[in-house]
């Protein structure tokens, strides 16, 4: 089943159901991550301050689906280079589009 999504202005489709990481860290957040994606779900969120950037790419990576099928929502706080850095490292890390779609300031 094709989850329903919302068509936003640049024609991208963001799924409108997504799992929350928070507060899943380490091997927890990846098993949970890739059950849910295993469940069908399609929009991953997390935040800068959950700090588990790294383990839901992580599971990205390792859930056997091609990376454009998922998308991944994060919020971070204003411009401070701690977030600059780990959202660059996550852009990184997982190789394709992400959304920032709130920033906190």
């Amino acid at each position: 089943m094709t989850p329903p999504t919302y068509r936003l202005n640049d024609g991208t489709d963001l799924p409108q159901v997504g799992f929350g990481t928070w507060p899943l860290k380490g091997p927890d957040a990846v098993r949970a991550t890739v059950g849910a994606i295993e469940a069908g779900y399609r929009l991953l969120d997390s935040a800068v301050n959950y700090e588990n950037e790294a383990d839901v790419a992580e599971a990205m990576r390792v859930c056997g689906l091609d990376r454009d099928a998922l998308a991944f929502t994060t919020r971070s706080r204003g411009a401070s280079t701690r977030t600059t850095s780990r959202c660059a490292a996550w852009r990184t890390a997982c190789g394709a589009r992400a959304w920032t779609a709130w920033t906190w300031c």
